[in-house]
């Protein structure tokens, strides 16, 4: 009979002890959601989406800082090509967990866009002349000087041909 009563108090002991683990567990799991940053409001954006909805393959070239209102191209940064009916994604300087478009928008007015024919971009550029010695431009279809509101109205996504 006592082995019984043995048993008993032994299962008995388990159920607290299951009780007890049980809660400290919910209690873990909750201060460690807690303590979760909000996606939404800390995370930011970090890339910046181009959708090309032309009938043209087109370059991109993205232009951070600029102090004026500038549609040359810039010879030493390179411009993106983005198929028909495509995108491509741009994403936030120096890139890590803790950056994004936000922060980068704290330290600089606007970014630009600087959008061209794929076409006439590949013919006027010369990969083989250096930098220096370039005294052409190359036409420009497009400039997108946008600030960190025009993004956010946008959600992040231009459009080209534009919309607006």
């Amino acid at each position: 009979m006592q082995v019984i009563i043995t048993n008993i108090e032994l299962h008995q002991k388990m159920i607290k002890v299951m009780k007890t683990i049980k809660i400290i567990l919910l209690l873990f799991l909750a201060l460690t959601c807690s303590a979760c940053p909000s996606n939404k409001d800390e995370v930011g954006h970090r890339y910046i989406t181009i959708v090309n909805t032309s009938d043209t393959k087109i370059r991109v070239q993205m232009a951070i800082p600029i102090n004026q209102a500038d549609t040359s191209w810039h010879c030493r940064k390179p411009a993106l090509s983005i198929e028909i009916n495509s995108n491509r994604q741009f994403e936030c300087m120096n890139s890590n967990r803790e950056k994004n478009w936000e922060d980068n928008f704290k330290t600089i007015p606007y970014i630009q866009f600087l959008i061209f024919d794929a076409e006439v971009y590949d013919e006027y550029r010369d990969y083989c002349v250096p930098c220096e010695e370039i005294d052409y431009t190359i036409p420009v279809l497009h400039r997108y000087q946008l600030r960190l509101e025009d993004l956010q109205r946008m959600n992040w996504t231009v459009v080209f041909p534009p919309m607006e």
